[in-house]
């Protein structure tokens, strides 16, 4: 699970960010400079980027069987 984040959200609060990702035992990662609409803001290639490479990563866990 990718669990993506923005520094200055107004909506969702760093610590609920955090407690998601802690739900699907992974780490959040967090845009600096960022607020909610992260698609929408300057630096939404970072963002794009990063989801596009998890995606091609694939799941490692599926990759183990």
């Amino acid at each position: 699970m990718l669990v993506l984040g923005a520094e200055h959200d107004g909506f969702v609060s760093n610590a609920d960010v955090r407690a998601t990702a802690r739900a699907y035992r992974t780490e959040p990662e967090f845009f600096p400079g960022m607020g909610h609409n992260m698609m929408l803001e300057p630096g939404w290639a970072d963002v794009a980027q990063r989801i596009r490479a998890w995606l091609e990563a694939g799941d490692p866990a599926s990759q183990a069987r």
